[in-house]
């Protein structure tokens, strides 16, 4: 896509979960049940076209009884390595996938990538934290420029 073509949303499945880009700086992840490594490196694929001209992604995730499987930790540092800095809402986190995203996170910011995690009992009140929190990334950016 060049530069000055307009956006085209995205969307891929993979297994039973989900990935959209719905604009070119906001993704959006469903996963249902038992999540391996090798789906969440397929979803990464498409999330990657967004990294090229993003300093940060803001993303929405909802977890549908999904559960780590082996090796998806693992997958995640690999994959996420040299991502830009993400901003995170996360919508049916458990305690155990909770512990679990923030290995990752933690990990993460040892090779330079930062991500700002927070769980939401429903999707409208994660989406409207997002909308804040890119639209106070926004103001503080033209604010730097000034």
């Amino acid at each position: 896509m060049s530069e000055e073509s307009p956006f085209e949303q995205t969307h891929l499945r993979a297994g039973a979960h989900e990935i959209w880009i719905e604009e070119p700086d906001f993704v959006a992840y469903r996963f249902r049940g038992g999540v391996c490594a090798d789906e969440v490196r397929a979803l990464t694929v498409v999330e990657h076209a967004t990294w090229k001209r993003q300093k940060r992604v803001f993303v929405f995730i909802e977890l549908i009884d999904a559960v780590l499987l082996p090796g998806t930790v693992a997958a995640g540092l690999d994959v996420y390595r040299g991502a830009p800095d993400r901003v995170v809402a996360i919508v049916g986190m458990s305690f155990s996938m909770r512990i679990g995203l923030e290995m990752v996170v933690r990990s993460l910011q040892l090779v330079g990538t930062r991500n700002m995690l927070r769980g939401f009992a429903d999707e409208t009140s994660a989406r409207a934290w997002l909308r804040e929190q890119r639209e106070s990334h926004r103001n503080a950016a033209r604010d730097s420029r000034a």
